[in-house]
Formats: C-alpha cells, structure tokens, sequence
C-alpha cells in the first residue's frame, strides 16, 4: 500500500508530461469537432436553435475544458503543486473567448487583414491568450517568469493554424483529423514552452540554493576562525597568569 502511495505522488518524467500535455489538446479538438458532428447529423437544425455566440462559446468550453482539466494534473504531478480553481478559470475564460470571436463580424472593414496566415493567427491568438493571461497570473507563485506564458500561447496559434491551411476538409473524418493535429501542435508549443520555463526557475533556484549554502560554509569559516582566534587569546592570557604567579612564587 505504501509503495502505491509513493507511486502515484512521484513526480511524472519530462517526456511523459510533454507527450500528455501535448495529447490533452488534441483531445480536446476533436472531441469539439467530433461532437459537433454528432450534433449535427442528430440535431439537423440545430445550430438555428441558439444564438450562434452560444456556438462560439462552446466551439471555446470543450478544448478549454478538456486541457484545463489535463493541465492541472499534470502541473501537481509534474511540479509538486496544487493550484486552486486551475481547471474552472482556465475554462471560464476559453468559453468567454470563444463567445467573443462571435463579434468579429463587427471588425471594421478598413482594417480588413488580407494574408489568411495572419488572419487566422489573430484570431485564434484571440482566443488562446486570454486563458493563457488567467494562468499566468495563477502560474506566478511557482514561476518567475509566468509572464512570458501568454507569449507562448500566441506562438501556439501560428502553429495550429498550420494543418487548418494544409488541409482542405472536405470530409467529417477529416476535419476530426485537422483540428485534432493542430491541437497537437498547439499543445507541443505549450508543453515544451512550459518545461522551458520550469527550467529556467530551477535553475535560478539552485543558483539561489549554493550561493546561500556557500556563504553558509563561509560563514561558518570566519566562525571557525574567530573560535581558533578567541581559544589562542584565551591561551595566552592562561600562560601569563601562570607567569605572573610563577614570579610572585619565586620572590
């Protein structure tokens, strides 16, 4: 029992939580477009039920849901931390996104963006950095440098643009597929830009660590210098008494 116990709260390897992380993603991709297959194909008429925002936010909620929840087990099980609420702000906050991207309609058309690459990097850089700023600042205890998390996310939006642009969709299967490998790639960017980070906070901490461990021993030098110093005073003062009252003695 104990041995269970000490299995299941030791820490996950770099490369398990990289490919886990990395999957988590995908998951939640294709669960969004395979989802709203079903929906589909069940509901014909669905999608004139609802307001399209409401669309919008769960084209948001399931990746968002999905991943939080992967995250904040692999963050205790990677980093030896609990974060409170990691899962609901997370996903609250991909859910408001996606609503958002609903109003992009609004977008003035002299400010239109002709390249589709930059485009789309936008938007989904739209909706991937507002999560990505709620866990940066939940990340921020743990993480020096968490500001630089919502950085990452936008990086990750040029990458899971990539398959959306070489992909033509012109089925279900592969539309599952599409979305499915660009979440891959998303996830890819966020998993290795956070082991980055982690790295670079270990770092400093064990540069923290031996500079206070070497001026502990340096410490403990001049102590041991001002004891051999204050045993030699010491010393001296007993060979001049035994002087004094060796004189005294002799006269």
């Amino acid at each position: 029992m104990i041995e269970r116990k000490q299995h299941a709260n030791s820490k996950i390897g770099t490369i398990r939580f990289a490919a886990l992380w990395t999957l988590v993603y995908g998951l939640g991709w294709g669960t969004l477009i395979i989802g709203g297959i079903i929906a589909s194909n069940t509901i014909p008429d669905i999608f004139n039920m609802f307001p399209l925002w409401v669309f919008f936010g769960l084209f948001g909620l399931v990746p968002g849901f999905i991943s939080s929840v992967g995250q904040q087990w692999l963050i205790k099980r990677k980093m030896n931390i609990r974060i409170p609420f990691w899962w609901l702000w997370s996903t609250i906050m991909w859910t408001i996104s996606g609503a958002l991207l609903r109003f992009l309609e609004y977008w003035p058309r002299e400010w239109t963006i002709y390249d589709e690459r930059l485009a789309l990097t936008l938007v989904f850089s739209a909706l991937f950095v507002p999560p990505a700023l709620v866990q940066a600042w939940l990340l921020r205890k743990h993480i020096r440098r968490a500001w630089m998390w919502p950085i990452a996310a936008i990086v990750s939006s040029s990458t899971f643009i990539l398959p959306l642009l070489a992909s033509s969709m012109m089925n279900e299967v592969e539309g599952v597929l599409t979305f499915a490998a660009a979440g891959l790639m998303q996830g890819a960017v966020m998993a290795l830009s956070l082991l980055w980070l982690i790295g670079m906070a270990n770092g400093e901490k064990s540069k923290k660590d031996f500079a206070e461990q070497e001026w502990m021993q340096t410490d403990d030098i001049r102590w041991q210098r001002l004891e051999a110093i204050k045993n030699d005073t010491e010393a001296e003062h007993i060979v001049d008494d035994d002087g004094i009252a060796w004189e005294e003695r002799r006269f």
